[in-house]
């Protein structure tokens, strides 16, 4: 029979679109093989590279991903000092959480999946299935850790949220 075209396009959810988002440093090992297991599903790559020596940036911008550049530390964080006062011949200490919030915020998609680069996403087109519900506001994605010298163990962090709600890294 014939499409009901005015039925449909009422009916119909709109696209979700995904941005992939992920902070960089030295990456060029484990990069690739992390982008390709997201590229398939990603509308938008966004890394924050932080200082990148090698060829992280080059093989960020073959899967077309934005790159944008970041100090290699945190530029706000106060100077240690000892007990006197004087400053420290150390850096500060460092957090991820500002150069996380920094590549979610040019993020264009409905929703944000955050990933490390040393990372891969199993099964992603199976994901992709979950961004058309309109009762969440984010996804757990069960996380294995495979470390050499210590036992298999998994977490479960909140990886996928919708984008432009104000979550931020904490």
């Amino acid at each position: 029979g014939e499409v009901n075209w005015e039925r449909k396009v009422k009916t119909m959810r709109p696209y979700q679109r995904l941005s992939v988002c992920m902070i960089t440093k030295n990456e060029e090992e484990d990069l690739a093989r992390c982008l390709e297991s997201v590229c398939r599903i990603a509308d938008e790559i966004l890394i924050c590279d932080m200082q990148s020596v090698d060829a992280t940036v080059e093989i960020a911008e073959s899967f077309g991903a934005k790159v944008k550049m970041m100090p290699e530390m945190c530029p706000d964080l106060p100077a240690l000092t000892d007990m006197q006062g004087n400053p420290l011949r150390i850096p500060a200490p460092g957090s991820f959480e500002w150069a996380r919030n920094a590549s979610i915020e040019d993020a264009e998609g409905d929703w944000v999946l955050w990933i490390d680069a040393d990372e891969v996403l199993d099964m992603a087109l199976l994901l992709r299935q979950h961004l058309d519900t309109s009762i969440y506001e984010g996804f757990v994605v069960r996380q294995n850790h495979l470390i050499w010298d210590s036992e298999k163990r998994h977490d479960k962090p909140v990886r996928l949220f919708r984008n432009n709600k104000g979550y931020r890294f904490w």
